[in-house]
C-alpha cells in the first residue's frame, strides 16, 4: 500500500491498495454511522467494527473499495488490512492442496450470529434473502492470475465437512493468515483516503470508543461480474430464498 507518510506496520507486504490524502470525494458513496449501541441498528455497526477480519459477502462483491472518515476520534478505530496473496503464499504445502478444491459459504448473518446478533432479513445492509454465495478458498485474481486465500469472518460453511469442523478450519485458516509481515495499520488523520483491492485484501477496525460518533464513507468500484459473482445457496437464518442471477 502506497503512502505519503511513513505509518506503522509492515514494509515488506503491502496490501495492493494505496493511501492518499485528498480534501473532497465523489459523490454516490455509501457512508456508515457509528454511534453509542442504543438500538438494532447502532448494536449492528458496533458488531461489525468489533477488529474481525472480513471482506466483502455480497454475491457481487467490490473489486475496489475506499475508505475516507468524515468525523473521528484520534485514539482508537484504525483500520488493519492483511494480504491474503501473501497469505496463501505462506500456506504449507499440505494446507495449499488441500484447499485447492474447497469452497466455502459466506454469510453476514451467521458471522453476525457467532458475537449474539440476531437480525431480521431487509432490516440493515447486507441481510437479504438471495442466499449464502458459494466462494472457491482459493481465488486467483483475474488480473494478476496470483493466487489469494478468499476467507473471512463471514465464511461459515464448507460443503461436504461437519459444520463444527468446517469452522474450526476457517477459524485457523483465517488466523495464520492475518500475521506478521503481511499486516498494514492505518492511523487515520483528517483528509486520508485509503483505496485497495478487495479480490486480495482483508480489513478489520481496531477498538473505539462506541459512544463517541464515527462517520465513514466508503465508495466502492463494481467487480466483474464473470469473476466475482458466485452461486447461492439458502442461508437457513434468512427470512426467505430468493435466488437471482445479479446482485440485485
Amino acid at each position: 500500500m502506497h503512502r505519503s507518510r511513513s505509518e506503522p506496520g509492515s514494509a515488506r507486504s503491502k496490501p495492493c491498495g494505496r493511501t492518499q490524502r485528498r480534501s473532497s470525494l465523489r459523490t454516490g458513496s455509501r457512508t456508515a454511522r457509528c454511534s453509542s449501541p442504543k438500538n438494532s441498528a447502532s448494536r449492528h455497526c458496533a458488531a461489525t467494527k468489533a477488529g474481525i477480519w472480513t471482506v466483502a459477502t455480497c454475491r457481487w462483491p467490490p473489486k475496489r473499495v475506499c475508505f475516507r472518515p468524515w468525523r473521528f476520534k484520534p485514539n482508537g478505530g484504525e483500520t488493519e488490512f492483511a494480504d491474503t496473496r501473501a497469505a496463501y503464499d505462506a500456506l504449507d504445502d499440505a494446507t495449499q492442496e488441500r484447499i485447492e478444491d474447497l469452497s466455502a459459504y459466506h454469510s453476514l448473518y451467521a458471522s453476525q450470529a457467532r458475537i449474539g446478533h440476531i437480525v431480521e432479513t431487509g432490516s440493515a445492509c447486507g441481510y437479504q434473502d438471495k442466499g449464502a454465495p458459494l466462494r472457491p478458498l482459493v481465488k486467483v485474481h483475474p488480473v494478476t492470475g496470483r493466487k489469494t486465500l478468499c476467507t473471512g469472518r463471514h465464511a461459515y460453511r464448507i460443503p461436504g465437512m461437519e459444520d463444527t469442523e468446517a469452522q474450526a478450519f476457517l477459524d485457523d485458516l483465517i488466523e495464520s493468515a492475518c500475521q506478521p509481515p503481511r499486516l498494514y495499520l492505518h492511523r487515520w488523520t483528517p483528509g486520508d483516503l485509503v483505496i485497495w483491492d478487495n479480490r486480495c485484501v482483508l480489513h478489520r477496525a481496531r477498538p473505539h470508543d462506541f459512544s463517541e460518533p464515527r462517520v465513514l464513507q466508503a465508495p466502492r468500484s463494481a467487480g466483474d461480474p464473470e469473476t466475482e459473482l458466485a452461486p447461492t445457496g439458502r442461508d437457513e437464518r434468512a427470512s426467505g430464498f430468493e435466488p437471482s442471477s445479479s446482485n440485485r
